[in-house]
């Protein structure tokens, strides 16, 4: 386990003795895994965009220590929200210029909104987790995040997101504009950059704090839209819980990985066979190096023009990038070596073949081959 634990488990493991927590997720611990495989199973599910079931078996393939599917089913509802936070925090660094504040929603439905509408015209509702984000403008990461399912205006949210964040400046739209929000982010130290709303000019904190405002500074609030769309694009826009716990989990994890830079590729489980058939890719389980030496017909044959014909019909072969050297033999005469990458399943005699068809080519020897691949 030890040689095939990645980076990704360990800077877990580095940030939980940071946080002070316990290695097990019960209390009355040791159990069979630690909280850090918990994490490290569901940081994947997100980033991966997989089901459950899905990421225990990609783990296991890799050998990686895994909890079952029903396991992390309960524990992304019995990880405390402290400890999401303070993941979050950690991993979008602890000093912050400009952050911004907004509110975001994830869909609690798979399926598309037009499809729900035309085939449920008659139950159509339209579900979405609220999420309000604090988000780094320069960074471009996520400080702090709050999610909540039934319907709240986001200002409710923002005292809850400021209290224990280092932040300079505060960037927000309009719907922020409270004298009770400016008067809050002044006590703390935190210089606010939001416009006015229309007719509204009372409020000493909110006079006091518009001294400063410039729309130069207020335009990189664009930034948090920015990265709500990166999330929803890289990691999914919608969530699988049911539950307020597991939806939050769910987002605190897109947005851990959104700040590790988390790679997201679509992985499947499936037989590889299976895949095959179903999309009928020209994929093969193994590569091997061929190595093949083209004897001219005489000193005086254009070597260029025989490799750029050799070239023009290892491409149709589904063959890229080959390589070539030029080899001395005798009397000024010399041969082509040919290096390139050949699908184990498919015969080299077609191939062979087809070289010796090519004009001013006296012989093809096939002089090595190893597998590279599989």
């Amino acid at each position: 386990m030890k040689k095939r634990e990645c980076k990704l488990l360990k800077r877990i493991s580095k940030a939980i003795k940071q946080l002070n927590q316990r290695e097990y997720l019960h209390r009355l611990g040791p159990k069979k895994y630690k909280l850090k495989h918990h994490l490290f199973a569901l940081l994947i599910m997100e980033a991966y965009q997989l089901s459950l079931r899905r990421v225990e078996i990609m783990l296991e393939t890799f050998g990686i220590l895994v909890p079952s599917y029903s396991a992390l089913c309960k524990s992304r509802k019995r990880i405390p929200s402290v400890i999401w936070s303070k993941l979050i925090y950690l991993t979008s660094g602890l000093q912050h210029e400009n952050a911004a504040i907004d509110m975001t929603g994830f869909s609690r439905t798979n399926p598309s909104q037009h499809y729900l509408k035309r085939c449920f015209s008659d139950v159509y509702r339209k579900g979405y987790a609220k999420t309000s984000m604090i988000y780094d403008v320069g960074r471009h990461k996520v400080i702090a995040l709050h999610t909540k399912i039934k319907l709240r205006h986001e200002l409710k949210d923002a005292k809850l997101l400021i209290k224990n964040l280092n932040v300079k400046v505060l960037l927000a739209d309009k719907a922020y504009d409270a004298e009770w929000l400016h008067q809050y982010c002044f006590e703390m130290g935190i210089q606010t950059i939001i416009p006015k709303k229309k007719n509204i000019h009372r409020g000493f904190y909110r006079r006091k704090q518009m001294k400063n405002y410039s729309d130069e500074r207020y335009h990189q609030r664009s930034n948090i839209e920015s990265g709500f769309s990166a999330i929803k694009r890289k990691y999914g826009g919608s969530v699988s819980g049911k539950s307020l716990k597991s939806i939050n989990s769910e987002l605190s994890c897109k947005a851990i990985a959104h700040n590790l830079r988390l790679l997201c590729q679509r992985f499947s489980t499936e037989p590889i066979k299976n895949i095959y058939k179903a999309y009928k890719l020209n994929h093969y389980m193994s590569i091997i190096a061929v190595k093949i030496k083209v004897m001219p017909s005489s000193p005086e044959t254009d070597l260029k023009k025989i490799e750029n014909n050799i070239k023009h019909l290892l491409s149709q072969n589904a063959v890229q990038n080959p390589k070539f050297e030029i080899q001395p033999i005798a009397f000024g005469l010399k041969a082509i070596v040919v290096m390139f990458g050949w699908p184990e399943e498919k015969e080299l005699d077609s191939l062979e073949a087809e070289l010796n068809d090519i004009n001013n080519i006296s012989s093809v020897q096939i002089i090595d081959i190893r597998r590279a691949i599989g």
